[in-house]
């Protein structure tokens, strides 16, 4: 039964017409549409699927329709939207922007905005892992330039000596390390 109270009262908040004048709903759904073909087009342009694609911005179109009346929970989505499909990084903006006044409080709505920049940063970086880099530091920096500059292995193109370590064939390559 409370569900039902719940879902009734969602209803009335989006389709309440005290809230929605004709120019505002005009508005909303020209921001939906191009929302909406922005995030296609996006989404094209990366590579994905007609299927994906077309999900995506159906999404976006939804979620830009529904920010008004579900602050927390749209916020929330579309920062895991964002993190997984470029077509959801352009709802961030409006939707971070309408729910930044319509969350009631102050740790809820910075629980809510961190919440969704984890969501958006986590699941980019489980998408497309950035490559691993080698372990360096200043010290072995130091040494490898110096271990160059003292015992040249090979000669470049011109007679120049170069690195052993990275054996390049640039004309004295240690030249950085004098």
């Amino acid at each position: 039964m409370r569900a039902t109270a719940w879902a009734r009262g969602l209803w009335r908040r989006v389709t309440e017409p005290g809230q929605w004048p004709r120019r505002r709903l005009v508005g909303e759904s020209t921001l939906a549409l191009v929302l909406g073909l922005l995030a296609a087009g996006l989404e094209d342009i990366s590579g994905a699927g007609w299927p994906r694609t077309a999900a995506v911005a159906i999404v976006v179109a939804a979620l830009s329709l529904l920010r008004r009346a579900l602050p927390t929970p749209v916020l929330l989505a579309s920062g895991a939207l964002a993190g997984v499909s470029p077509g959801g990084v352009l709802l961030l903006m409006p939707v971070a922007w309408s729910a930044g006044r319509r969350i009631d409080g102050v740790v809820r709505a910075l629980v809510a905005f961190t919440a969704s920049g984890v969501l958006c940063v986590g699941l980019s970086l489980i998408e497309s892992p950035p490559p691993p880099r080698p372990w360096s530091s200043p010290l072995s920096s130091f040494w490898s330039r110096w271990s160059c500059r003292a015992s040249p292995a090979a000669t470049g193109p011109s007679g120049a000596p170069c690195c052993a370590p990275c054996r390049s064939a640039t004309p004295n390559c240690c030249a950085s390390a004098r």
